[in-house]
Protein backbone atom coordinates (compact mmCIF):
# COMPACT_ATOMS: atom_id res chain seq x y z
CA UNK A 1 0.00 0.00 0.00
CA UNK A 2 1.30 3.45 -0.90
CA UNK A 3 1.82 5.70 2.07
CA UNK A 4 2.23 8.94 0.10
CA UNK A 5 -0.29 11.77 0.21
CA UNK A 6 -0.96 14.07 -2.75
CA UNK A 7 -0.47 17.78 -2.01
CA UNK A 8 -3.35 20.19 -2.56
CA UNK A 9 -3.24 23.91 -3.29
CA UNK A 10 -4.13 26.48 -0.67
CA UNK A 11 -7.27 27.31 -2.66
CA UNK A 12 -8.31 23.64 -2.71
CA UNK A 13 -7.86 23.50 1.05
CA UNK A 14 -9.97 26.64 1.40
CA UNK A 15 -12.75 24.92 -0.54
CA UNK A 16 -12.40 21.84 1.67
CA UNK A 17 -12.55 23.79 4.94
CA UNK A 18 -14.92 26.59 3.96
CA UNK A 19 -12.11 29.12 4.46
CA UNK A 20 -10.74 32.07 2.53
CA UNK A 21 -7.24 32.63 1.15
CA UNK A 22 -4.95 35.61 1.53
CA UNK A 23 -1.88 35.35 -0.71
CA UNK A 24 -0.98 32.67 -3.25
CA UNK A 25 -3.94 30.31 -3.67
CA UNK A 26 -1.95 28.16 -6.13
CA UNK A 27 0.71 27.32 -3.54
CA UNK A 28 0.99 23.54 -3.09
CA UNK A 29 0.70 22.43 0.55
CA UNK A 30 2.78 19.31 1.11
CA UNK A 31 2.37 19.03 4.89
CA UNK A 32 0.20 20.36 7.70
CA UNK A 33 2.38 20.93 10.78
CA UNK A 34 2.76 22.52 14.19
CA UNK A 35 4.16 26.06 13.88
CA UNK A 36 7.40 24.95 15.54
CA UNK A 37 7.93 22.26 12.85
CA UNK A 38 7.78 24.43 9.72
CA UNK A 39 10.50 23.74 7.17
CA UNK A 40 9.38 25.88 4.24
CA UNK A 41 6.52 27.70 2.47
CA UNK A 42 4.87 24.43 1.44
CA UNK A 43 4.20 23.58 5.09
CA UNK A 44 0.88 24.85 6.41
CA UNK A 45 1.34 25.88 10.05
CA UNK A 46 -1.83 25.33 12.07
CA UNK A 47 -2.69 28.13 14.49
CA UNK A 48 -6.00 27.19 16.10
CA UNK A 49 -6.19 30.05 18.61
CA UNK A 50 -5.58 33.71 17.75
CA UNK A 51 -4.12 34.18 21.24
CA UNK A 52 -1.03 32.30 20.04
CA UNK A 53 -0.23 34.79 17.28
CA UNK A 54 1.81 37.04 19.56
CA UNK A 55 3.93 34.13 20.80
CA UNK A 56 4.62 32.99 17.24
CA UNK A 57 5.46 36.42 15.82
CA UNK A 58 9.21 35.72 15.86
CA UNK A 59 8.92 32.53 13.78
CA UNK A 60 9.65 32.75 10.03
CA UNK A 61 6.16 31.57 9.06
CA UNK A 62 5.16 31.91 5.41
CA UNK A 63 1.91 29.90 5.22
CA UNK A 64 -0.55 29.58 8.09
CA UNK A 65 -4.07 28.49 8.95
CA UNK A 66 -5.78 30.66 11.53
CA UNK A 67 -9.28 31.54 12.77
CA UNK A 68 -11.13 34.66 11.76
CA UNK A 69 -9.59 37.64 13.58
CA UNK A 70 -11.84 39.83 15.72
CA UNK A 71 -12.85 43.22 14.39
CA UNK A 72 -10.13 45.82 14.84
CA UNK A 73 -7.32 43.29 15.21
CA UNK A 74 -4.04 44.25 13.48
CA UNK A 75 -3.27 42.38 10.25
CA UNK A 76 -1.06 39.30 10.40
CA UNK A 77 2.30 39.74 8.68
CA UNK A 78 2.38 36.32 6.98
CA UNK A 79 2.21 36.28 3.17
CA UNK A 80 -0.06 33.22 2.72
CA UNK A 81 -3.04 32.66 5.00
CA UNK A 82 -5.97 30.25 5.13
CA UNK A 83 -8.64 31.81 7.35
CA UNK A 84 -11.30 29.35 8.57
CA UNK A 85 -14.52 29.79 10.59
CA UNK A 86 -14.07 26.69 12.78
CA UNK A 87 -10.39 25.82 13.27
CA UNK A 88 -10.91 22.39 14.86
CA UNK A 89 -13.36 21.37 12.14
CA UNK A 90 -10.75 22.47 9.59
CA UNK A 91 -8.14 20.47 11.53
CA UNK A 92 -10.27 17.31 11.28
CA UNK A 93 -10.69 17.72 7.53
CA UNK A 94 -7.05 18.55 6.88
CA UNK A 95 -5.66 15.67 8.90
CA UNK A 96 -8.02 13.29 7.12
CA UNK A 97 -6.49 14.44 3.82
CA UNK A 98 -2.85 14.47 4.95
CA UNK A 99 -2.81 11.44 7.23
CA UNK A 100 -0.50 8.58 6.34
CA UNK A 101 -2.44 5.42 5.47
CA UNK A 102 -1.73 2.58 7.90
CA UNK A 103 1.09 0.30 6.88
CA UNK A 104 -0.16 -3.14 5.95
CA UNK A 105 2.07 -6.03 4.91
CA UNK A 106 0.21 -8.22 2.42
CA UNK A 107 3.30 -10.03 1.14
CA UNK A 108 6.07 -9.59 -1.38
CA UNK A 109 3.76 -9.29 -4.37
CA UNK A 110 2.43 -5.69 -4.51
CA UNK A 111 -0.71 -6.93 -6.31
CA UNK A 112 -1.50 -9.35 -3.50
CA UNK A 113 -4.22 -8.26 -1.08
CA UNK A 114 -4.05 -11.14 1.38
CA UNK A 115 -0.83 -12.09 3.16
CA UNK A 116 0.18 -15.74 2.65
CA UNK A 117 0.13 -16.40 6.39
CA UNK A 118 -3.48 -15.23 6.81
CA UNK A 119 -6.06 -17.97 7.31
CA UNK A 120 -9.27 -17.23 5.42
CA UNK A 121 -11.97 -19.90 5.49
CA UNK A 122 -13.06 -21.00 2.00
CA UNK A 123 -16.67 -20.01 2.70
CA UNK A 124 -15.76 -16.47 3.77
CA UNK A 125 -16.76 -13.79 1.24
CA UNK A 126 -14.23 -10.99 0.83
CA UNK A 127 -14.61 -8.21 -1.68
CA UNK A 128 -11.66 -8.21 -4.06
CA UNK A 129 -10.47 -4.89 -2.62
CA UNK A 130 -10.28 -6.19 0.97
CA UNK A 131 -6.74 -6.30 2.38
CA UNK A 132 -5.68 -8.80 5.04
CA UNK A 133 -2.38 -8.71 6.94
CA UNK A 134 -0.12 -11.42 8.36
CA UNK A 135 -1.51 -14.11 10.69
CA UNK A 136 -5.06 -12.77 10.55
CA UNK A 137 -7.86 -15.34 10.80
CA UNK A 138 -11.28 -15.02 9.18
CA UNK A 139 -13.92 -17.62 9.95
CA UNK A 140 -16.54 -19.44 7.88
CA UNK A 141 -19.45 -17.59 6.24
CA UNK A 142 -18.01 -14.22 7.26
CA UNK A 143 -18.41 -11.29 4.87
CA UNK A 144 -16.08 -8.30 4.45
CA UNK A 145 -17.14 -5.32 2.33
CA UNK A 146 -15.22 -3.30 -0.21
CA UNK A 147 -12.22 -1.32 0.99
CA UNK A 148 -12.04 -2.94 4.43
CA UNK A 149 -8.55 -3.38 5.89
CA UNK A 150 -7.80 -6.20 8.35
CA UNK A 151 -4.33 -5.82 9.85
CA UNK A 152 -1.99 -8.40 11.32
CA UNK A 153 -3.07 -10.89 14.02
CA UNK A 154 -6.76 -9.95 13.81
CA UNK A 155 -9.23 -12.71 14.58
CA UNK A 156 -12.72 -12.58 13.07
CA UNK A 157 -15.13 -15.38 13.88
CA UNK A 158 -17.80 -17.19 11.93
CA UNK A 159 -20.93 -15.70 10.31
CA UNK A 160 -19.79 -12.16 11.06
CA UNK A 161 -20.38 -9.22 8.74
CA UNK A 162 -18.15 -6.18 8.25
CA UNK A 163 -19.29 -3.44 5.90
CA UNK A 164 -17.32 -1.23 3.57
CA UNK A 165 -14.17 0.75 4.37
CA UNK A 166 -13.70 -0.61 7.88
CA UNK A 167 -10.26 -0.41 9.47
CA UNK A 168 -9.42 -3.20 11.93
CA UNK A 169 -6.08 -2.67 13.71
CA UNK A 170 -3.64 -5.36 14.94
CA UNK A 171 -4.69 -7.74 17.66
CA UNK A 172 -8.43 -7.08 17.47
CA UNK A 173 -10.73 -10.01 18.23
CA UNK A 174 -14.24 -10.03 16.73
CA UNK A 175 -16.43 -12.94 17.74
CA UNK A 176 -18.99 -15.05 15.91
CA UNK A 177 -22.29 -13.65 14.60
CA UNK A 178 -21.30 -9.98 14.98
CA UNK A 179 -22.71 -7.24 12.74
CA UNK A 180 -20.44 -4.30 11.90
CA UNK A 181 -21.48 -1.49 9.57
CA UNK A 182 -19.55 0.75 7.18
CA UNK A 183 -16.58 3.00 8.01
CA UNK A 184 -16.08 1.41 11.44
CA UNK A 185 -12.64 1.76 13.06
CA UNK A 186 -11.52 -0.67 15.78
CA UNK A 187 -8.20 0.15 17.43
CA UNK A 188 -5.56 -2.43 18.55
CA UNK A 189 -6.45 -5.23 20.95
CA UNK A 190 -10.13 -4.38 21.31
CA UNK A 191 -12.51 -7.30 21.76
CA UNK A 192 -15.98 -7.25 20.21
CA UNK A 193 -18.39 -10.01 21.19
CA UNK A 194 -16.85 -11.52 24.31
CA UNK A 195 -19.25 -13.20 26.76
CA UNK A 196 -21.13 -11.03 29.21
CA UNK A 197 -20.43 -11.16 32.94
CA UNK A 198 -23.66 -12.99 33.70
CA UNK A 199 -24.04 -15.51 36.54
CA UNK A 200 -26.64 -16.71 39.03
CA UNK A 201 -26.48 -18.57 42.35
CA UNK A 202 -28.59 -21.71 42.74
CA UNK A 203 -30.24 -20.18 45.80
CA UNK A 204 -30.59 -16.50 46.66
CA UNK A 205 -27.10 -15.27 47.53
CA UNK A 206 -25.46 -12.19 49.01
CA UNK A 207 -26.48 -9.72 46.31
CA UNK A 208 -30.14 -10.77 46.12
CA UNK A 209 -30.64 -10.82 49.87
CA UNK A 210 -28.92 -7.47 50.31
CA UNK A 211 -31.17 -5.89 47.70
CA UNK A 212 -34.33 -7.47 49.10
CA UNK A 213 -33.60 -6.40 52.67
CA UNK A 214 -32.26 -2.96 51.92
CA UNK A 215 -28.70 -3.74 52.94
CA UNK A 216 -28.55 -6.89 55.11
CA UNK A 217 -26.63 -9.90 53.77
CA UNK A 218 -28.39 -13.03 54.97
CA UNK A 219 -27.02 -15.61 52.51
CA UNK A 220 -23.78 -16.49 50.78
CA UNK A 221 -22.83 -17.39 47.21
CA UNK A 222 -22.30 -21.12 47.62
CA UNK A 223 -22.61 -22.14 43.96
CA UNK A 224 -22.29 -19.76 41.02
CA UNK A 225 -23.82 -20.87 37.72
CA UNK A 226 -22.81 -19.49 34.34
CA UNK A 227 -25.41 -17.84 32.07
CA UNK A 228 -24.25 -18.25 28.50
CA UNK A 229 -24.23 -15.27 26.13
CA UNK A 230 -25.89 -16.30 22.87
CA UNK A 231 -26.86 -12.83 21.61
CA UNK A 232 -24.87 -10.53 19.35
CA UNK A 233 -23.15 -7.17 19.07
CA UNK A 234 -24.12 -4.59 16.47
CA UNK A 235 -21.80 -1.69 15.62
CA UNK A 236 -23.50 0.74 13.28
CA UNK A 237 -21.87 2.97 10.63
CA UNK A 238 -18.99 5.28 11.57
CA UNK A 239 -18.60 3.84 15.08
CA UNK A 240 -15.07 3.92 16.49
CA UNK A 241 -13.79 1.60 19.23
CA UNK A 242 -10.61 2.45 21.17
CA UNK A 243 -7.63 0.26 21.99
CA UNK A 244 -8.20 -2.38 24.65
CA UNK A 245 -11.94 -1.73 24.84
CA UNK A 246 -14.32 -4.66 25.34
CA UNK A 247 -17.90 -4.90 24.11
CA UNK A 248 -19.79 -7.89 25.52
CA UNK A 249 -22.34 -9.75 23.44
CA UNK A 250 -25.93 -9.82 24.69
CA UNK A 251 -27.37 -12.67 26.70
CA UNK A 252 -30.20 -13.20 24.20
CA UNK A 253 -30.75 -10.11 22.05
CA UNK A 254 -28.12 -7.56 21.09
CA UNK A 255 -25.62 -5.12 22.48
CA UNK A 256 -25.92 -2.17 20.09
CA UNK A 257 -23.73 0.89 19.52
CA UNK A 258 -25.43 3.25 17.13
CA UNK A 259 -24.00 5.33 14.31
CA UNK A 260 -21.26 7.94 14.79
CA UNK A 261 -20.63 7.07 18.45
CA UNK A 262 -16.96 7.26 19.44
CA UNK A 263 -15.53 5.14 22.25
CA UNK A 264 -12.09 5.68 23.78
CA UNK A 265 -9.49 3.20 25.04
CA UNK A 266 -10.05 0.68 27.86
CA UNK A 267 -13.81 1.08 28.08
CA UNK A 268 -16.02 -1.77 29.32
CA UNK A 269 -19.45 -2.10 27.70
CA UNK A 270 -21.44 -4.93 29.24
CA UNK A 271 -24.08 -7.26 27.81
CA UNK A 272 -27.39 -5.87 26.49
CA UNK A 273 -26.19 -2.26 26.63
CA UNK A 274 -27.54 0.25 24.09
CA UNK A 275 -25.52 3.35 23.23
CA UNK A 276 -27.35 5.61 20.84
CA UNK A 277 -26.02 7.94 18.12
CA UNK A 278 -23.31 10.57 18.51
CA UNK A 279 -22.17 9.61 22.02
CA UNK A 280 -18.62 10.28 23.24
CA UNK A 281 -17.29 7.80 25.79
CA UNK A 282 -13.88 8.59 27.32
CA UNK A 283 -11.22 6.25 28.68
CA UNK A 284 -11.96 3.68 31.42
CA UNK A 285 -15.70 4.25 31.48
CA UNK A 286 -17.69 1.24 32.69
CA UNK A 287 -21.26 0.68 31.52
CA UNK A 288 -23.08 -2.15 33.29
CA UNK A 289 -25.52 -4.62 31.77
CA UNK A 290 -28.71 -3.42 30.06
CA UNK A 291 -27.92 0.27 30.63
CA UNK A 292 -29.03 2.73 27.96
CA UNK A 293 -27.18 5.87 26.93
CA UNK A 294 -29.45 8.01 24.83
CA UNK A 295 -28.33 10.14 21.89
CA UNK A 296 -25.45 12.55 22.36
CA UNK A 297 -24.38 11.50 25.87
CA UNK A 298 -20.82 12.45 26.87
CA UNK A 299 -19.12 10.34 29.57
CA UNK A 300 -15.84 11.54 31.08
CA UNK A 301 -12.96 9.27 32.07
CA UNK A 302 -13.69 6.56 34.66
CA UNK A 303 -17.39 7.37 34.88
CA UNK A 304 -19.58 4.40 35.75
CA UNK A 305 -23.22 3.63 34.90
CA UNK A 306 -25.15 1.00 36.89
CA UNK A 307 -27.08 -1.83 35.29
CA UNK A 308 -30.48 -0.97 33.75
CA UNK A 309 -29.95 2.79 34.25
CA UNK A 310 -31.03 5.13 31.46
CA UNK A 311 -28.98 8.26 30.81
CA UNK A 312 -31.03 10.95 29.10
CA UNK A 313 -30.10 12.40 25.73
CA UNK A 314 -27.26 14.95 25.55
CA UNK A 315 -26.38 14.56 29.24
CA UNK A 316 -22.79 14.95 30.43
CA UNK A 317 -21.25 12.56 32.97
CA UNK A 318 -18.17 14.23 34.36
CA UNK A 319 -15.00 12.24 35.09
CA UNK A 320 -15.32 9.59 37.82
CA UNK A 321 -19.03 10.18 38.29
CA UNK A 322 -21.04 7.18 39.46
CA UNK A 323 -24.53 6.99 38.00
CA UNK A 324 -26.94 4.92 40.09
CA UNK A 325 -30.32 6.08 38.73
CA UNK A 326 -32.06 7.23 35.56
CA UNK A 327 -31.08 10.72 34.39
CA UNK A 328 -33.20 13.32 32.65
CA UNK A 329 -32.00 14.66 29.29
CA UNK A 330 -29.48 17.51 29.12
CA UNK A 331 -28.26 17.22 32.69
CA UNK A 332 -24.70 17.39 33.99
CA UNK A 333 -23.79 14.87 36.70
CA UNK A 334 -20.70 14.64 38.87
CA UNK A 335 -19.43 12.74 41.90
CA UNK A 336 -20.07 9.32 43.42
CA UNK A 337 -22.87 8.68 43.97
CA UNK A 338 -23.64 11.03 41.11
CA UNK A 339 -25.61 14.21 41.63
CA UNK A 340 -26.53 17.18 39.44
CA UNK A 341 -23.61 19.51 38.85
CA UNK A 342 -25.35 22.54 40.37
CA UNK A 343 -26.15 20.59 43.54
CA UNK A 344 -22.59 19.32 43.71
CA UNK A 345 -21.27 22.87 43.37
CA UNK A 346 -23.56 24.13 46.15
CA UNK A 347 -22.44 21.28 48.40
CA UNK A 348 -18.79 22.12 47.75
CA UNK A 349 -19.44 25.72 48.70
CA UNK A 350 -21.14 24.58 51.89
CA UNK A 351 -18.18 22.35 52.73
CA UNK A 352 -15.82 25.29 52.39
CA UNK A 353 -17.93 27.27 54.86
CA UNK A 354 -17.95 24.52 57.50
CA UNK A 355 -14.65 25.63 59.04
CA UNK A 356 -16.01 29.12 59.65
CA UNK A 357 -19.28 27.73 61.03
CA UNK A 358 -17.38 25.46 63.39
CA UNK A 359 -15.38 28.39 64.73
CA UNK A 360 -18.58 30.39 65.26
CA UNK A 361 -20.21 27.43 67.04
CA UNK A 362 -17.19 27.05 69.33
CA UNK A 363 -17.36 30.76 70.17
CA UNK A 364 -21.11 30.60 70.87
CA UNK A 365 -20.66 27.44 72.93
CA UNK A 366 -18.02 29.14 75.07
CA UNK A 367 -20.27 32.15 75.54
CA UNK A 368 -23.21 29.95 76.60
CA UNK A 369 -21.02 28.10 79.09
CA UNK A 370 -19.85 31.39 80.56
CA UNK A 371 -23.45 32.64 80.86
CA UNK A 372 -24.52 29.38 82.49
CA UNK A 373 -21.63 29.33 84.97
CA UNK A 374 -22.68 30.33 88.58
CA UNK A 375 -21.63 33.82 89.70
CA UNK A 376 -20.23 34.53 93.21
CA UNK A 377 -23.62 35.91 94.27
CA UNK A 378 -25.50 32.75 93.13
CA UNK A 379 -22.92 30.18 94.07
CA UNK A 380 -23.97 27.87 96.97
CA UNK A 381 -22.43 28.54 100.37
Amino acid sequence: MSRQTSPLTLSQLAELTGGTVIGDGNLLIERVVHPMQVKGPNDLALILDVKLLGKLAQLPLQTILLPQLPDGAPPVAVPNQLIVPRPKVALAKLLDVYKQPPYLNTGEDPKQNIHPTAIVHPSAQLDESVQVGPYATIGPDTTLGAGTIVMDRVTIGAQTTLGQNCRIYPGVVIGDDIQIGNHVIIQPNAVIGCDGFSYVTREAGSIETARASGGDISATNDEILRIESIGTVVLEDHVEIGAGTTVDRATLGETRIKAFTKIDNQVQIAHNVTIERNCLIASQVGIAGSAVLEEGVVAGGQAGVKDHARVGAHSILMAQSGITCDLAPKTIWVGTPGMPHKEFTRNRMHLKSIKGLKEKLNTLSNQVEQLAAPTPETAPV
